[in-house]
């Protein structure tokens, strides 16, 4: 019921909540998790955002840079979220972790961010790994004050701010379960053709070499999809490989229209 209503006040809240969700929960695999573990850091992706509902709507979507007071109140959400859902999902070791979450999403590991707390404290795991993710999907997508960045350009400002914004280790583990080029992501091959990544290798020393789908020609017109497994046909450098990665609006690309028609949808 609270993401319904998440949905009906706010399409992209919702829609990265559910990324988030996801998100954590592949991460969480990746390093390890119980199935039970995994349900709890679903849920915690759901909701970390769930105090975005006592923001105004003029507030949340404003093109322009905020003010002081209204700086102030978008940073509640995370505050309000914890009381939000320490109030509804009841009291258990679980549920204080998802309501803990909500809360401490936007702190950093050197205690800078926010809310401020009067004593800095270790964040859990659970607040570590949605933090990753919260902030890899928000540098990710569109917003109505600024353009989507590419996922290389997430992950390098990311990286570079590993140790005091984010978990080392957990960092690692996610720029490890993305690959050099996440699913998605669009580039240029060797023989000037674009196509869009649809999935890596499990091999570290080829995560350069993704699987990808041809989409246009090098004169940047439709071309008869074909996929390829760049790790399956890498020689030498000869080989057909990703020469760099492109701007989807520079061809009017939508990336998720092609993942869902190889996904049969």
């Amino acid at each position: 019921m609270q993401m319904t209503s998440l949905k009906n006040f706010d399409e992209y809240t919702f829609n990265h909540s559910v990324n988030v969700s996801v998100l954590a929960i592949a991460l969480g695999r990746h390093i390890g998790l119980t199935r039970q573990q995994l349900y709890i850091v679903g849920q915690a992706g759901m909701l970390h955002d769930l105090g975005k509902l006592s923001i105004p709507k003029d507030i949340l979507n404003k093109k322009g840079c905020l003010t002081p007071n209204e700086r102030q109140l978008m940073e509640s959400h995370a505050v309000d979220g914890f009381v939000s859902l320490a109030k509804n999902l009841g009291a258990s070791a679980d549920t204080i972790d998802i309501a803990l979450t909500a809360f401490e999403h936007h702190l950093n590991e050197d205690g800078t961010g926010y809310p401020q707390v009067a004593t800095a404290r270790p964040k859990g795991l659970l607040s570590r790994l949605i933090t990753i993710v919260d902030r890899y999907d928000a540098m990710t997508s569109n917003r109505i004050y600024r353009p989507a960045m590419s996922p290389q350009k997430s992950l390098s400002i990311m990286f570079n701010l590993r140790g005091s914004h984010y978990d080392q280790t957990l960092l690692k583990y996610f720029m490890n379960l993305l690959g050099y080029y996440p699913l998605g992501t669009i580039v240029r091959l060797s023989d000037g053709s674009i196509g869009i990544v649809l999935g890596g290798p499990s091999q570290l020393d080829r995560r350069h070499l993704p699987t990808v789908t041809v989409i246009l020609n090098r004169e940047g017109q439709p071309a008869d999809r074909r996929t390829i497994d760049l790790s399956d046909i890498a020689k030498d450098e000869h080989s057909l490989h990703v020469a760099h990665t492109v701007d989807p609006k520079e061809y009017g690309i939508e990336a998720m229209d092609y993942i869902l028609q190889d996904a049969g949808c």
